[in-house]
């Protein structure tokens, strides 16, 4: 160095501050990073790798090419890597040229960091530091060691060098060199690899997706941004699959210039952690790859089509690491020597202008494969080999090591061997390895060759295709090329006779080929004997034996070797055939396991890549007028480019504006063949190459399509001879994503996707109500006001697909039951007549529309099964065991049932598969989903005649709740969308059973259609609430403050939540203030204090430091009760993290449970949480009171007890929520809060919300408050009706006092609102006064009170005149006796009534007989009405009434006969319909039509407990889980944005992402999907035999009836003719005997006489 110190330390003469010393350590840093890679460039120089020429050659591999220095010096400098090319091959022995180059560099930085730092020092003159004065001198201070000095090893190195810019950038390049070259830790950028290559990777599940650019605008007008939004937004998408770690790959030019043809593959990969996000991390690193133009190693190219290969992954069955992140590869980049198919459109012939060093010249190689499904055995020779096998043979095979312990490296290694098109020594490595009968698979394949001497092989068929290719052409024109050696078998013959003659004249490097090719002929000098060459030697071919030298010709000996022709046979066919789509193909038809895959090559990068898929979907979807074609397993991913415009060329995504007619504009989607297998290949360069883009064998068998206006070709190949699509054209089987009502974009993006699906749950609701009506668009009425109901519009429908479906369901629903109620279905304890399926969440809504279902048709058979249970059972070759559920294969039988599948996603595997099961047992399959365009939606619409359009819509079976796609992995209004959903599907189920009183008897059905018209009268009213629940109404305005209170309440309560949750974090910063305060300052707070005080004495100093002591032990336990005690929380709950219980009916506490759970996934264990669940009225006792602790969190949902049915279950969920708050420590127990409808608050809880009441009051709650009203009424003063006993007065008593109509019932006019209200002065939504305050009541109280109501009415009625003065059980004893003589009396008087109307003394009563008796006694029934109670009564459709029956009518309550007869099922538009009740109580007709006055029986009230029970299950229980989502959120919300706000933004996490990150559970889990697709296919295929069976038997049968029915005629002509002929003969036979007589008579006049 001959540089001053005072420079080498930062400082000179003059002062450069900080800003000059930041730009010197910069440009210290750019030059020492050049000399780095100058020591690698070097090196290579030394070991051979890179010649003297190679340094400025033009053709692509040096690395300072021709004019690209300038580049190459940036490289090196600025991103700190260099291009050196990889060797020629792969084989072990060059390793060591690789290790030499990586390590010269770390080398070469260390030591000369060390260098200038020892310089630095000698050059200082620093010494010992027992001279103060020198030390002083140089440091420039008399503080000695203080002023900036570090002592190590005895030397005093000033903190000066330590400091210098240039020995900074020296040491941190060498620590970056340590990083990269010898730990292997991964540098600034990806640089080129030197050592051949990076790793390569491999997994199973998850997702693929890709998009191919045909545009040149999208990677040039924008730098790609718009690419790369759409790239985003597909992996976004896919990420629903799984999202643990992903990777792109893509191909592009070399940034050297003149670099050639070659294409260089660009892989970026990236993990994702548990709180980023994967989409981003993506779109960054491949940014950073392939757009920057400093970095990236390869840049997009104008003669290449951008592709983007992608994949998402979720491991199954290893951990997510880089090494299993997908694109795949097995072998690393190696340059081959190839005759690249792809140039014969330019280089055609040799006569036109390639020179022959074109032909072959070495090409660099790389493949990459992403798969999606798994890879289980590889069948080769007739065998299975495992795939340990076969992952143990590629790396010898491959000649490269395996790069991942997964078995989608294995599929990347197959492709290499298979790959060989072009290439003669790729094509000699794939015949040893697989394609000859001597070759095997094996763990230990020592015998294999390496890939050097399968090119040394593959050189003699190189020279004899030069040979041929610089002949004349046999008939006179000039040179022939290779598509005419390829096309024609002949000339492929000529050259494997060529090669072979050369191999035996060259036979002598090929020793191992002994193993495979038959040794007869090798001669004593080691080559190979041409002595029987015979005739091959004229160039025009031979037979096997003149070719392949042996008697034997082409057969295999006894060691299965096969002759040298035959191998050369082999050869020339793998150079010519294995393509990417045979090698494909080849892999396929032979792998065993489910597929999902994405395959391209380097070689095919140019024109073509190759989708298949076998057991996993896939879809491709085409944007002609973009100019960009997309694909994904996930069908939402490929709608990423619906609504993005081309950037540059100002083209509208509005195809609309170009075509309403032309389809070509059209988007469409491709949905493979998954269950058959398909595999597609998408060829792009047919106007840019002359070559086809298929080889020989394929061109027959795969079907080509043109779309994207010509611009593509489509080949399409199906595995199966059972494919669904055979012949079919390719327009047909797309589905159209533009112009298309039934398909909906992607949802945009939005800051919280939570909240945005909460406040989307009120417009849904409301479409899905009005969809099914069939109101269309409709117009809403004012904020909180209630629409008019729209059945009686004569307006002509608005047709929905869920009106076609249910109609479907219907015709199905009717055959079922004529079946039963005939007699053709055989029922037994096994029969399934309705079978509800599906996964999750799914599943427990479908339990409840099951329950829901069964308790209204209790004669049939409903279940609901998971469908993991039913694939374990019928989709395994070895079934799976139900353990503890009483399913097995014989328990069940599902033929012809009607099944509905719940799948929300509509691509969950379980459900996904189960739609292909179950159709070998029954075509009555239904999905209820989030839209038409699903994966299951799929599969059920290609199950029966596809090509009648017009019957396929008919045939619908797809229920939608036209939600959409929706990211977020807490699930809230897909959730409430089905449960909406079901609830209009179980309307229709009951009221098409309603509708035929043989169906009414066979189901035994118990609902009634006044049940169904409350049901869809509380359905419509629920809208209301939900609107105040979540706080915007169906347009998405913001709720007025007025209505806006129960979203308040429920925030607040999540916010209290929230601060418990947060409350160890807030400790912790609090604690690190004071410490830090406290150490800093030198200042504890005891300390301080004493201090302040003047204790400043030894003794009370050792006192207040263990004062201080104690507090820094207990200062988080301090700031926490200094935290309650501010916020006013209870102080005596445990310090720990919190527990939330959530009780309520099992479907709103699982899916509660599950959402709240998956908010809390990714929160950081400081805030985190644990959520468990359980049924208050069944086992919430058993299973969680033994956990409640101090600080416990209970959230419990309570049925509205008000109702008479439900007074009963709200008093035993009141009991297990005080049971567990009465459990108490230390004076504190659980904060335990309630929600639900009736508003009494329990005296245990810390809170309890309230959902206002939207709807009309039921008959129960009306006599109720006619009690209270006369109570208020009979009673001396308000205050004296004060509740002692559990009572609570809401409202005033002078707001109640309401006017009487009508005798005993009071009716409430439609302009008062029917929800209470908290406040006696609150307002209703619709502008007026509540104007009514009623009791709040405990369950308790309210049971009681029903209790004396039905005393009340059996006192009216006399039935115990003296009951005061017996005891409860003699009363009870009294009223049964009386019961049973009332019972048997009335019994006698109906039969005596029977016996007087039947006047014809049959024992029956004919319908004259019952239409003209009857109407004596009910003279306000006109004779239809009685028709139709007479034909009801009928069960037996005999025409006649029994005694039973007369009884079954007698015993109906009058309420019953009246709503039997008041209501048609059909609207006034024809559409089967539920009328919603326009009652102002229910039970106000039936009330009136009775005629009862002032007395209401006991079954009045009853008749209704089945609708309350519905109104809990079906409309209660949907408003208090949005309530709880509701609250929820705000836990969630308030602690996700608690961490950025204190971390500045460094710390963070989605809470509507979990760790899994698994939106959609795609992959076979708990049950395999390794026999599934067999499974499928063998029953798709017994269904098709037995469906032929089944025509050939008709068929026979008919035409044996037609044979008989001919030959009766026959018969019946025959003997009608021999009838005749003998009646003629007796005729003839009686009239000569007749003339005998006569003539006898005439004879004697005797006998005259005596006749006479």
């Amino acid at each position: 160095m001959l540089y001053r110190s005072d420079h080498l330390y930062g400082r000179s003469r003059h002062s450069y501050g900080p800003g000059g010393t930041r730009n010197r350590a910069l440009l210290w840093y750019i030059l020492f990073g050049a000399l780095h890679e100058g020591a690698h460039i070097l090196a290579a120089r030394c070991v051979g790798l890179l010649p003297g020429k190679a340094l400025l050659d033009r053709g692509g591999t040096g690395v300072l090419a021709g004019n690209d220095v300038a580049m190459t010096v940036l490289r090196a400098a600025l991103g700190r890597y260099c291009m050196i090319p990889a060797p020629g091959d792969d084989a072990e022995e060059e390793q060591w040229r690789m290790d030499v180059v990586r390590h010269a560099g770390w080398m070469f930085s260390a030591s000369f960091a060390a260098l200038l730092i020892t310089a630095v020092l000698a050059m200082g003159r620093w010494r010992r530091p027992n001279k103060a004065a020198s030390r002083g001198k140089h440091t420039g201070s008399g503080e000695g060691e203080s002023s900036g000095s570090v002592e190590a090893g005895g030397i005093v190195v000033p903190s000066a060098v330590l400091g210098s810019p240039c020995v900074r950038a020296a040491l941190i390049t060498a620590l970056e060199s340590i990083c990269t070259d010898l730990l292997g830790l991964g540098g600034i950028a990806p640089a080129a690899p030197v050592a051949g290559g990076a790793a390569a990777v491999a997994f199973l599940y998850c997702g693929n997706f890709g998009l191919l650019l045909l545009d040149r605008n999208w990677t040039t007008s924008d730098s790609g941004r718009a690419a790369l939004d759409v790239l985003e937004k597909m992996v976004s998408v896919t990420m629903m699959r799984g999202a643990q770690s992903g990777g792109v790959v893509t191909f592009g030019r070399p940034r050297r210039a003149n670099a050639g043809n070659v294409v260089v593959g660009v892989r970026s990969r990236c993990v994702n952690a548990k709180r980023t996000d994967l989409s981003k991390k993506i779109r960054a690193k491949v940014n950073r790859d392939v757009f920057s133009p400093l970095i990236s190693p390869a840049m997009p190219s104008s003669d290449l089509v951008q592709t983007f290969v992608g994949h998402t992954r979720f491991a199954t069955t290893s951990k997510a690491t880089f090494e299993g992140t997908h694109p795949q590869q097995w072998t690393p980049p190696m340059y081959r020597r190839l005759y690249n198919f792809n140039l014969v459109g330019r280089f055609h012939t040799k006569s036109s202008g390639a020179s022959k060093e074109d032909f072959p010249r070495a090409v660099r190689v790389e493949n990459y494969v992403t798969h999606n499904g798994d890879f289980d055995f590889y069948e080769h020779r007739g065998r299975d080999i495992e795939l340990s096998v076969v992952q143990s043979w590629l790396v010898r095979a491959a000649g490269a090591p395996a790069p991942a312990p997964v078995d989608s490296a294995a599929i990347a290694g197959m492709i290499d061997i298979l790959r060989t098109q072009g290439c003669f020594g790729l094509s000699v490595r794939y015949a040893i390895c697989l394609a000859l009968p001597a070759s095997r698979i094996c763990e230990d394949p020592d015998f294999l060759p390496t890939y050097q001497e399968c090119e040394k092989v593959g050189r003699a068929f190189e020279k004899a295709l030069d040979e041929m290719l610089s002949e004349r052409d046999g008939g006179g024109g000039g040179t022939i090329g290779l598509e005419e050696v390829g096309e024609d078998p002949r000339r492929r013959e000529e050259l494997a006779c060529r090669a072979a003659r050369t191999l035996r004249r060259e036979g002598s490097s090929a020793e191992w080929m002994t193993t495979f090719v038959q040794p007869a002929f090798k001669s004593q000098s080691g080559g190979w004997s041409d002595e029987e060459e015979g005739g091959a030697g004229d160039g025009t071919g031979g037979t096997d034996e003149e070719s392949g030298g042996g008697s034997d010709g082409g057969e295999v000996d006894s060691e299965g070797r096969v002759s040298l022709h035959h191998f050369a046979t082999i050869v020339v066919d793998a150079f010519f055939d294995n393509d990417l789509f045979h090698s494909t193909k080849t892999f396929l038809s032979n792998a065993k396991g489910s597929f999902g895959l994405a395959v391209t090559a380097s070689l095919d990068a140019q024109r073509q890549i190759c989708l298949a898929a076998r057991g996993q979907t896939l879809s491709v979807a085409f944007y002609p007028t973009k100019g960009i074609v997309l694909y994904g397993s996930e069908q939402a991913a490929v709608k990423a480019a619906m609504n993005v415009d081309v950037p540059g060329d100002g083209r509208h995504n509005d195809i609309l504006e170009k075509s309403h007619l032309d389809v070509d504009h059209d988007a469409l989607r491709l949905d493979l063949d998954d269950l058959g297998g398909e595999i597609c290949l998408l060829d792009w360069g047919g106007r840019k190459f002359r070559n086809p883009a298929l080889s020989v064998p394929d061109r027959a068998t795969a079907q080509k399509h043109r779309v994207m206006n010509g611009s593509m070709n489509v080949y399409l190949f199906q595995e199966s001879s059972t494919a669904i699509h055979p012949g079919r054209l390719l327009y047909h089987r797309m589905t159209r994503l533009t112009r298309n009502q039934f398909v909906r974009p992607l949802q945009p993006e939005a800051a919280d996707l939570i909240l945005k699906d909460i406040r989307d749950i009120p417009r849904v609701c409301q479409a899905i109500q009005d969809d099914w009506r069939g109101a269309g668009s409709r117009n809403y009425a004012p904020h909180g006001v209630r629409p008019p109901t729209q059945q009686g519009s004569s307006k002509a429908p608005n047709m929905s697909l869920n009106r076609l479906t249910a109609w479907n369901l219907a015709r199905c629903l009717r055959k079922r039951m004529e079946g039963l109620a005939e007699g053709t279905i055989h029922r037994d304890g096994g029969t399934v007549d309705i079978l509800l399926t599906g996964c999750e969440v799914s599943l427990w809504l479908a339990e409840q529309f099951a329950s829901d279902l069964q308790k209204a048709l209790p004669k049939l058979r409903i279940l609901a099964v998971s469908s993991n249970k039913l694939l374990g059972l019928f989709g395994q070759e070895l079934s799976i065991p139900t353990t503890g559920y009483p399913m097995s294969e014989k328990t069940h039988r599902l033929n012809d049932s009607i099944v509905i599948i719940v799948s929300h996603s509509g691509g969950t595997f379980a459900p996904l598969a189960c739609s292909n099961l179950l159709q070998s047992t029954t075509t009555n399959l239904f999905v209820v989903t989030s839209e038409w365009d699903t994966q299951v939606g799929k599969q059920l619409r290609q199950m029966h005649h596809d090509d009648d359009r017009i019957e396929l819509l008919f045939n619908s079976r797809i229920f939608t709740t036209d939600v959409g796609m929706r990211p977020a992995e807490p699930c809230s209004v897909s959730v409430a969308a089905t449960h909406q959903l079901l609830t209009n599907l179980f309307q229709h189920i009951c009221i098409v059973i309603l509708s035929h009183q043989r169906f009414r008897h066979v189901s035994g059905a118990v609902i009634t259609e006044r049940d169904l018209r409350v049901l869809e009268r509380c359905n419509q009213d629920n809208i209301l609430a939900l609107e105040e629940i979540v706080g915007v109404d169906v347009r998405g305005n913001p709720m007025p403050k007025e209505y806006g209170g129960t979203e308040r309440e429920l925030r607040r309560q999540g916010d209290v939540w929230s601060e418990h949750i947060l409350e160890n974090a807030k400790a912790y910063i609090m604690s690190f203030v004071y410490i830090m305060a406290t150490v800093i300052s030198g200042y504890p707070l005891a300390y301080l204090i004493a201090s302040s005080a003047g204790l400043a004495s030894a003794q009370a100093l050792y006192v207040i430091r263990a004062i201080d002591s104690l507090i820094y032990f207990y200062l988080p336990q301090i700031n926490i009760l200094l935290l309650r005690l501010f916020q006013r929380r209870s102080l005596r709950h445990r310090m720990v993290g919190r527990t939330v219980v959530v009780g309520d009916i099992p479907w709103v506490s699982q899916a509660a449970e599950a959402f709240l759970s998956k908010i809390f996934a990714c929160s950081y264990s400081i805030a985190g949480l644990n959520v468990l669940s359980g049924n208050p009225a069944d086992h919430f006792v058993h299973r969680h009171t033994h956990r409640v602790v101090r600080g416990s969190l209970v959230v419990c949902g309570r049925p509205d007890g008000r109702l008479s049915a439900l007074s009963s279950l709200e008093s035993a969920v009141c009991l297990s929520v005080n049971q567990a708050s009465s459990i108490q420590s230390m004076g504190a127990t659980c904060e335990s809060i309630t929600i639900g409808h009736n508003p009494f608050r329990l005296p245990l809880t810390a809170n309890g919300i309230f959902l206002k009441r939207h709807r009309p009051l039921f008959l129960c709650e009306q006599m109720l408050d006619d009690a209270d009203l006369r109570e208020d009424t009979n009673a001396s003063t308000a205050s004296a009706v004060t509740s002692a006993s559990g009572t609570q007065q809401e409202g005033s008593g002078s707001s109640r006092q309401i006017g009487r109509r009508g005798g005993s019932l009071r009716k409430m006019s439609k302009q008062v609102s029917f929800h209470l209200s908290p406040s006696p002065n609150s307002t209703d939504r619709r502008g007026g006064r509540t104007g009514v305050g009623r009791k709040r009541r405990s369950s308790t109280a309210l049971m009681g009170a029903y209790m004396n109501l039905e005393k009340e009415v059996r006192s009216s009625k006399k039935l115990s005149p003296d009951g005061d003065a017996l005891d409860r059980s003699g009363r009870m004893l009294q009223e049964c006796i009386q019961r049973a003589i009332h019972e048997r009396k009335w019994l006698d008087h109906v039969r005596k009534l029977f016996e007087m109307m039947d006047t014809d003394g049959d024992g029956t009563l004919s319908l004259e007989e019952f239409v003209t008796e009857y109407s004596k006694f009910k003279p306000e029934l006109t004779r239809g009405q009685l028709i139709r109670v007479f034909r009801e009564a009928d069960v037996d459709d005999s025409g006649n009434l029994s005694l039973d029956e007369f009884f079954d009518i007698v015993r109906l309550p009058q309420m019953e006969i009246n709503a039997m007869l008041q209501h048609s099922i059909r609207d006034s538009r024809g559409l089967i319909q539920v009328e919603a009740s326009d009652e102002d109580y229910f039970g106000e007709n039936e009330i009136k039509a009775s005629q009862l006055g002032k007395s209401i029986s006991q079954g009045a009230t009853r008749s209704q407990h089945f609708s309350q029970e519905l109104y809990e299950t079906r409309v209660a229980s949907l408003q208090r889980f949005v309530a709880m989502t509701t609250m929820f959120h705000q836990m969630g919300h308030r602690v996700q944005s608690f961490f950025p706000k204190i971390s500045f933004d460094v710390w963070g996490y989605r809470m509507d992402r979990t760790h899994s990150i698994m939106r959609i559970a795609t992959t076979a889990s708990p049950v395999s999907g390794a026999d599934v697709r067999e499974r499928m296919r063998a029953l798709k295929q017994l269904e098709k035999v037995l469906h032929s069976i089944h025509v050939i038997s008709v068929a026979w049968l008919s035409y044996r009836q037609r044979k008989e029915a001919a030959r009766v005629n026959e018969l019946e002509q025959a003997l009608s003719t021999s009838r005749a002929i003998q009646a003629k003969e007796r005729l003839e036979k009686r009239e000569k005997e007749s003339i005998g007589v006569t003539s006898r008579l005439l004879s004697c006049p005797e006998n005259l006489h005596h006749l006479a």
